[in-house]
C-alpha cells in the first residue's frame, strides 16, 4: 500500500495548449514556477496543521523542527506530462547522526503513528498515536492548489506573450 497522495489536474486543456505553443525552455520554467506555487498552498496549510512538541524529541533537535522542514520539491519531466510537486517534510541529508531523527523519517511516524520497532538488535515498544497533518492539509487545499497552479502558469504565459509583442 502506498502512502503517497496525489492530485491529477484535469480540465486544463487550454493551459496545456498554451504550454505546447511556446518553446520547451520557457514551458519548463513556467511549469516549475506554477508547480511551486500550487505546492506552496499545500505546504503552508501543512505547516499550520503540523503538531509541535513543547520539548525537543532528541538532543540534536528543537521544537518545531518537523514543521520547519516542510517544503516543496518540484520535478519537471521532459514532456511536462509527468511533472510533480512533492510537498512534505524534507530529508536533511546527514544533518543528524541518527537517520531516525530526520524530519523526513519521523514525519511519517507522526502522521501514521508508531507501535513498536527494533534497532541495533534491540526491540522497543514506543506507542504513539497518529496525528495526521499531511493528509488533512492535502484534502483541504487540493482545489486551491490547482487554482494557484493554473493562475500562475496563465499569468507567466501571458507575460511571455506580451513581452514577445514589444
Amino acid at each position: 500500500m502506498s502512502n503517497d497522495l496525489s492530485v491529477e489536474i484535469t480540465g486544463l486543456d487550454e493551459l496545456g495548449a498554451k504550454l505546447d505553443s511556446i518553446p520547451d525552455k520557457f514551458a519548463k520554467r513556467i511549469q516549475r514556477v506554477a508547480l511551486k506555487a500550487g505546492g506552496g498552498v499545500v505546504a503552508a496549510d501543512m505547516r499550520a496543521r503540523c503538531p509541535v512538541s513543547p520539548v525537543a524529541a532528541h538532543k540534536d533537535s528543537a521544537p518545531g523542527e518537523l514543521r520547519d522542514s516542510i517544503g516543496v520539491t518540484v520535478h519537471v519531466d521532459k514532456d511536462l506530462g509527468s511533472s510533480v510537486a512533492q510537498v512534505g517534510p524534507q530529508y536533511t541529508k546527514g544533518l543528524h547522526e541518527d537517520s531516525t531523527h530526520d524530519p523526513g523519517v519521523y514525519g511519517r511516524w507522526v502522521e501514521f503513528g508508531r507501535q513498536s520497532g527494533s534497532r541495533d538488535g534491540k526491540t522497543f515498544a514506543s506507542v504513539q498515536g497518529p496525528e495526521p497533518f499531511i493528509r488533512p492539509a492535502y484534502e483541504a487545499t487540493k482545489e486551491t492548489a490547482v487554482e494557484a497552479y493554473a493562475k500562475t502558469a496563465n499569468a507567466l504565459i501571458d507575460l511571455l506573450v506580451e513581452g514577445g509583442k514589444e
